[in-house]
């Protein structure tokens, strides 16, 4: 009987012990899937978009209808899982405050750190202009610049997207957004807009000829636009690098749009205090 005991206690204990190991497993793989495709967090470690995000923030982003794709570890997982109730819900907007991956993280295929946050003020298909400060999307004005311009319109920055541009920060474009389907012309003057974009769509160019774009050992002198692509601005526009510098964001790069602010902690010489105040901040 003593002995019986002995081995019912021990089956008892291996029982709660694998149920344990189940429960931890399921555990870590809901944590998992609910990081890749529904919420995830993003700490913002700059000011390039103060006031409405501060430096410190602990954002929330909504990944719903956001297919995680190339950028993702886990894309042959998430392949399949386009779903279309979801598709609506990852419809965007000018305004729109979205968590992304720049193209040349993308490229150079170094995720670590390199997520950033900005404001979407062109769709596919937008044409955008920067005059004295003021955005204008579709000879529209879409928003009042909200400081003094620093730069005059003949004033160029060498750093701005795309290369050899005559643009600043205060005085850019106009520049069309690109969109599924769109043609483009291939040729020494419109390769620096748009090799980025072939890179990331294609893996390959070779523009070392003097006349010919060669891509896929085909010459090439148009080229079909496979992706939809945004342009995006940090709301801090002097302290922001956005696609003003590096060119458009792929439909693909985008991982969620922000939904609102969990936590935030304001750091100073003396002692890391805690925003209360914006502890549950909707993102607009």
């Amino acid at each position: 009987v003593c002995e019986m005991k002995q081995h019912l206690k021990r089956f008892h204990w291996y029982k709660t012990l694998i149920g344990a190991i189940v429960i931890l497993f399921l555990t870590v793989i809901l944590s998992l899937l609910m990081k890749i495709f529904i919420i995830d967090s993003v700490v913002i470690s700059s000011n390039s978009m103060s006031k409405t995000l501060l430096h410190g923030d602990v954002v929330f982003i909504s990944k719903m209808g956001f297919n995680p794709n190339h950028v993702n570890p886990f894309s042959s997982l998430s392949a399949g899982l386009n779903i279309p109730i979801f598709k609506n819900l990852s419809s965007l907007k000018r305004g729109d405050i979205i968590a992304f991956y720049s193209p040349e993280f993308i490229i150079q295929q170094s995720f670590n750190n390199s997520l950033l946050i900005k404001r979407i003020i062109g769709l596919p298909g937008d044409t955008v202009r920067i005059h004295a400060g003021n955005i204008i999307i579709n000879n529209r004005l879409f928003q009042k610049a909200s400081l003094q311009p620093r730069y005059q319109p003949d004033f160029v920055d060498k750093n701005l997207f795309p290369p050899s541009s005559q643009y600043n920060l205060d005085n850019y474009g106009p520049i069309i957004i690109p969109k599924k389907g769109d043609k483009i012309i291939l040729n020494k003057s419109t390769l620096p807009q748009y090799q980025t974009i072939i890179l990331l769509e294609e893996n390959h160019l070779n523009d070392k000829h003097d006349t010919d774009i060669t891509l896929h050992l085909e010459s090439r002198r148009s080229y079909t636009i496979k992706n939809n692509y945004y342009f995006v601005i940090g709301d801090n526009t002097y302290q922001s690098y956005d696609s003003r510098y590096f060119g458009f964001i792929s439909e693909n790069s985008i991982v969620g749009r922000a939904i609102f602010v969990a936590i935030s902690w304001k750091n100073n010489k003396e002692q890391r205090a805690l925003r209360w105040e914006r502890i549950g901040h909707l993102i607009q």
